[in-house]
């Protein structure tokens, strides 16, 4: 197998609703691909990434019909699935992981932090890592999430975590 150079990370933000429209999915199959939470539901990437322990104890039965899982160390009352690999994390980033990985508190950091030291050199594409949208809420949430109305999760319509006061 030839060296990757090249790893896109589906996030779930409704930037990427678009490219759905426009046949994104066809346009991925075959590609390295990282799928964070709940993009599983649309499209099988090589690896479904997570940082949330209750993420992985909703989803047990689904997730362990993938391929591959990459989380965050959680104590899992059922057990680590055997596509599970857990990796420790880290308030600080080494581009090695030595230390584990940055962020355990988004997912999209976790991601892009095992895609840096996976990929090491290349490129990686995000998709779907914008925040949301503040001014086109979803019933009555900030839309935060190309599945908002489909799926219901403890992260729809939160952007706390994107606030930034100086």
């Amino acid at each position: 197998m030839d060296k990757l150079n090249e790893l896109i990370i589906i996030g779930g933000g409704p930037s990427i609703a678009k490219g759905i429209q426009q046949g994104l999915w066809d346009k991925l199959k075959g590609k390295f691909t990282f799928g964070i939470n709940y993009s599983y539901k649309y499209f099988p990437s090589t690896a479904q990434v997570y940082v949330d322990k209750q993420f992985y104890i909703d989803e047990y039965d689904n997730l362990a019909k993938l391929p591959l899982v990459i989380g965050k160390t959680h104590h899992i009352p059922r057990g680590r699935l055997p596509n599970t690999i857990t990796l420790p994390d880290s308030v600080i980033y080494t581009r090695d992981l030595e230390r584990g990985v940055y962020c355990g508190t988004l997912a999209g950091l976790w991601a892009l932090s095992v895609g840096i030291h996976v990929l090491d050199v290349g490129t990686i594409y995000l998709l779907g890592f914008d925040f949301g949208q503040l001014g086109n809420p979803v019933n009555d949430k900030a839309h935060t999430h190309f599945y908002q109305g489909e799926l219901t999760h403890n992260g729809i319509g939160k952007v706390k975590w994107y606030d930034n006061v100086s």
